[in-house]
């Protein structure tokens, strides 16, 4: 049976939402508006990532992981059950709002600098401080995801650690970096770099 949060008109996950996110393709994201608004379809580079309210449900990325697991002719139906009784907007919002404003501006520049986000934030608590796991589809480059853990630090700052990964494989851990509101783009220029180099040194 599934909890109250779900009473809201369209505040759920369907089967036709699934394969339509994943014709979409990498950045594709499934978002509430808020708490309660109906879960809706659409590309991470047509968001305002730097809007607090905007709630991140599910993901291409989401996608694809479940389906490597086995498919059957019920695939569609369970996976869009299984999404929407697994999401928790309330608490994902309470979370992002915790991490503060340079988490909103890292994601911003992130998307700038050709990388999309792709899977639903991961959110935990780790000795009182509240943290994210986020996963970013490289533009033009469907093998490579960049991870970016981020902690709250002391102040409003994050620090954030990236790895860079292709077609799942980590294949190179980058130094953890403080983040702000000021310097969130020249960190995504410099995550970005470093993408490119690698794709420079093994798709040659």
């Amino acid at each position: 049976m599934r909890a109250s949060r779900y009473v809201h008109q369209g505040q759920r996950i369907t089967a036709s939402m699934l394969r339509t996110l994943y014709d979409t393709g990498p950045g594709g994201l499934i978002i509430a508006q808020d708490t309660t608004a109906p879960f809706t379809l659409t590309h991470s580079r047509d968001l305002d990532l730097r809007c607090p309210d905007q709630v991140i449900i599910y993901g291409h990325g989401d996608l694809l992981h479940e389906l490597a697991c086995g498919e059957n002719e019920n695939v569609w139906a369970q996976l869009a059950s299984e999404a929407t009784d697994s999401a928790r907007p309330e608490r994902d919002l309470s979370y992002s709002r915790s991490l503060g404003a340079p988490l909103l501006d890292l994601r911003e520049h992130m998307c700038t600098r050709g990388m999309d986000l792709t899977q639903r934030p991961f959110y935990w608590t780790e000795e009182g401080a509240y943290q994210v796991e986020d996963i970013y589809a490289v533009r033009g480059e469907s093998a490579l995801t960049v991870g970016a853990s981020c902690a709250r630090g002391p102040g409003d700052a994050l620090q954030v650690q990236t790895r860079l990964f292709d077609r799942g494989r980590p294949v190179n851990v980058h130094p953890a970096r403080t983040v702000r509101a000021q310097n969130a783009a020249n960190v995504a220029e410099e995550i970005s770099v470093q993408v490119k180099s690698y794709v420079n040194r093994h798709r040659a």
